[in-house]
């Protein structure tokens, strides 16, 4: 799956726990326990640095870029400027 961010300005927690679900399912993995609020967000820093194979992003805007570089979401996605080149990178 690609996701596009192009048309997305602004990436709060919640956009990094559903970015990060959508990894999990595609991989085959169980949704994190979104009833347990932090929790769900302290559970994807035992991650970081691991790719998620199925899912690359697509041209985030600078400040989403930030927020993905912040949290380490840079080091867990593909992230790509060009449509064909992240459905190349699969």
């Amino acid at each position: 799956m690609v996701l596009d961010l192009g048309d997305v300005h602004y990436l709060s927690s919640s956009g990094l726990v559903a970015i990060h679900t959508i990894a999990r399912l595609l991989h085959g993995q169980e949704m994190p326990d979104l009833e347990a609020g932090w929790s769900a967000i302290h559970a994807m820093e035992h991650e970081t640095g691991k790719t998620h194979p199925h899912l690359k992003l697509l041209r985030p805007q600078p400040p989403v870029d930030k927020v993905l570089t912040m949290t380490g979401f840079r080091q867990m996605f593909d992230v790509h400027a060009d449509l064909e080149v992240a459905v190349a990178a699969f």
